[in-house]
């Protein structure tokens, strides 16, 4: 379990202003943010499994309403479960699967936005040379997750998409 005390709070807001909306930084107060962790992990000789479930909440007394509400993007819960296993000749690979619960943004004078829940696969393949160098192939987000805003306001409602494709890199890692 932990908890945090955060003073001057620092989140986006959207505000009108001589009939025009903007959308800024701004200080909306003292919050506080808890979380409990359960994790596990096992080595079967063969492989080595492992996951974690976290339960997360928040509080701000936003400075400018007084209402007691959720921090901004930040989800109420996040799981994952992930594998690894070690080759003979230095070789080794692995694989994590994360799921990220629904992301509520809170609310502003114009606008209310929530984020869909994101399912994500990263994979790994790595080489060891030496004692001080591995060469690793990894892959994110190889599910090609799509995260889905919708927002909504006094005016209308949008809904926005955002195309996350996977990505790929070689690196050579060192240790000295």
């Amino acid at each position: 379990w932990s908890q945090r005390d955060i003073t001057d709070l620092i989140e986006n807001r959207t505000t009108q202003e001589s009939g025009v909306w903007y959308k800024r930084a701004y200080n909306v107060g003292d919050a506080e943010a808890e979380a409990i962790t359960l994790q596990g992990r096992y080595d079967f000789g063969f492989i080595e499994l492992g996951g974690a479930y976290s339960k997360l909440d928040s509080s701000v007394k936003d400075s400018t309403t007084g209402v007691m509400r959720q921090m901004k993007g930040q989800p109420k819960y996040t799981w994952k479960l992930d594998a690894a296993r070690k080759f003979p000749a230095g070789w080794s690979a692995g694989l994590t699967y994360t799921h990220l619960g629904q992301i509520a943004n809170g609310g502003d004078e114009d606008e209310v936005a929530t984020e869909s829940a994101q399912k994500l696969l990263d994979v790994y393949i790595a080489k060891t040379i030496s004692k001080q160098l591995t060469v690793r192939l990894a892959g994110a987000n190889l599910l090609d997750t799509t995260k889905q805003k919708y927002k909504t306001s006094t005016t209308k409602l949008t809904s926005e998409l955002e195309d996350g494709r996977p990505s790929y890199w070689l690196t050579l890692e060192g240790k000295w």
